[in-house]
């Protein structure tokens, strides 16, 4: 008989990992008008076409603070070749790792985490097909606005690393990908991801499903509260 050994590691709580991100500087504090901006930016990046920068003008039409939060939507997006919005804040049009459905658009996500948090801003249910990048083992997840409904295999793991660098302030969405998305992702073991990061010298924390939809709510609360 064989035995097999199972690597054991520590799993974070979602505040204590909120925690370690507000400390490094990985943190999004803006104000109620961009918070309201960059929602109503998502809802329509959600029906699967490009956003030109002239219906951002129109959406803060409304807004008092509109100079700062359309400023705030120029640095945090991706953009086409015509100039035309194709990503923001982690829900994309480009093609990512993470596959990302919402009411029949195929869409995807710059990082694991993106796809738990994205449901409740979006007000619609996702589902999402990723893979762990150690073992190639494909992933498939149902999100809610509440939560995790579904999920296979069971006991995921979300790593979330905590940047050297303060990506907050001047990032652009390509330096915050470089930086922190493409260390997201979804791990089906512990094992798995114990030996993926084992080649990559960085701060990682590990956390279930649960409490990385948990951090979402903590840590993008500017945001949540907007829905």
């Amino acid at each position: 008989m064989t035995n097999t050994v199972t690597t054991k590691i520590e799993l974070s709580t979602a505040q204590e990992v909120h925690e370690a991100l507000d400390q490094a500087g990985v943190r999004l504090d803006i104000q109620p008008d961009t918070a309201r901006l960059t929602v109503r930016t998502l809802r329509l990046l959600a029906k699967g076409r490009p956003v030109p920068m002239t219906e951002i003008d129109g959406l803060a039409s409304d807004l008092d603070g509109a100079e700062e939060a359309v400023d705030f939507i120029k640095q945090m997006t991706e953009k086409d070749a015509a100039g035309d919005i194709v990503g923001l804040v982690g829900l994309s049009l480009a093609d990512h790792p993470h596959n990302f459905e919402v009411d029949g658009q195929d869409l995807h996500a710059w990082c694991a985490w993106d796809t738990l948090f994205l449901p409740p801003l979006l007000g619609q249910t996702a589902h999402i097909v990723s893979t762990d990048p150690a073992t190639g083992q494909e992933v498939r997840l149902k999100i809610t606005p509440d939560g995790v409904e579904r999920a296979q295999p069971d006991d995921i793991l979300v790593s979330v690393v905590v940047p050297a660098a303060d990506i907050s302030a001047n990032g652009s969405a390509e330096q915050i990908q470089a930086i922190f998305c493409n260390f997201i992702h979804f791990f089906t073991t512990a094992d798995a991801a114990v030996a993926w990061f084992s080649e990559r010298d960085m701060p990682v924390k590990f956390l279930t499903l649960d409490e990385a939809v948990k951090l979402g709510r903590l840590h993008l609360a500017d945001l949540m509260a907007q829905v």
